[in-house]
């Protein structure tokens, strides 16, 4: 098991990954601009905006998934659920929530199990590597809630060791940068006292945490 210093030298570099894409593009783009064609100059603009619009898409969307969370409160379903739209939207990903409203009556979503149903899509949507849908359903139980996160493509990439992680199946298991997301969403599992179901197909993986 990580301790708090590991867990948070892996985050920072994990983050910093995925942001030098956008990020370098946007230094190649000022390098562009320098250029006298002036062809090459309207192509380093178009590059430096798209690529600007990109590196605050994932800001945003990180800050959701890792940043700190209001301990009391609602949260707000139809800002995760712009989030997750705009930061699949490059990689033909179709976000679909069964309830357009984003409300249900009598569900109460806290911002912790907000957060999970975004790490969840966000874990589905990896997985997907060449596009496809993912439906998120929420349903008032008896007891309580269940969401329901369904991953479905042509082509779906399941990474065993992170099914293993949201297991809290350690064995054999190194915690990385690959995979620290995960662990850090198995852990945030375990603090909403939740129980989280995992069923795989060849084209489908499903998620329910209830």
């Amino acid at each position: 098991m990580l301790n708090d210093l590991e867990t948070t030298e892996l985050l920072v570099a994990k983050m910093c990954h995925d942001l030098s894409g956008p990020i370098g593009a946007i230094h190649n783009g000022f390098e562009f601009f320098q250029e006298e064609n002036q062809s090459m100059r309207e192509r380093a603009v178009k590059l430096i905006e798209t690529s600007t619009y990109q590196a605050v898409i994932r800001l945003q969307f990180f800050r959701q998934l890792y940043g700190i969370s209001p301990s009391i409160g609602e949260a707000n379903l139809g800002e995760l659920r712009m989030l997750a739209k705009n930061f699949f939207a490059e990689q033909k990903v179709k976000i679909i929530w069964t309830d357009e409203n984003m409300t249900i009556p009598g569900i109460i979503i806290n911002h912790k199990f907000a957060k999970a149903i975004l790490n969840l899509i966000h874990i589905t949507g990896l997985m997907l590597i060449r596009g496809g849908t993912i439906s998120i359903h929420l349903e008032k139980l008896s007891n309580g809630k269940k969401a329901s996160i369904i991953g479905e493509g042509e082509t779906l990439k399941c990474d065993t060791t992170a099914i293993q992680i949201l297991q809290n199946n350690f064995a054999d298991v190194t915690i990385n940068t690959k995979n620290i997301n995960v662990y850090l969403l198995s852990k945030l599992i375990q603090s909403t006292n939740t129980n989280l179901t995992i069923a795989l197909g060849e084209r489908r993986i499903s998620f329910e945490i209830e």
